[in-house]
């Protein structure tokens, strides 16, 4: 073998390597990013973690007075309605 085809050889196999190299270093650099993300995120999710859970304790409550309110709208409604059907029974007896 010639000094030429060695020395191709041995370039050849530094580009490769070095071309190795940086992909390597931009694969690390892509893992550190997405760690850095997700901690990120998870941060983010601690945050939002106490508005919400005042938030849905909130419409917890609002959606019980809600129903106790129409709860309370039904029996006034019936009692209504019982009250003209007696009114309507003293009417006809009156007559």
């Amino acid at each position: 073998m010639d000094l030429r085809a060695l020395q191709t050889a041995a370039s050849s196999a530094h580009t490769f390597i070095s071309a190795y190299r940086e992909l390597l270093s931009k694969h690390q650099q892509a893992v550190r990013a997405l760690i850095r993300a997700r901690r990120h995120n998870e941060e983010l999710h601690a945050q939002a973690r106490p508005p919400w859970d005042m938030a849905r304790a909130f419409v917890d409550f609002a959606q019980h007075r809600y129903d106790v309110s129409q709860e309370r709208v039904q029996q006034v409604e019936q009692q209504e309605a019982d009250t003209r059907q007696a009114h309507e029974q003293l009417r006809d007896e009156l007559k």
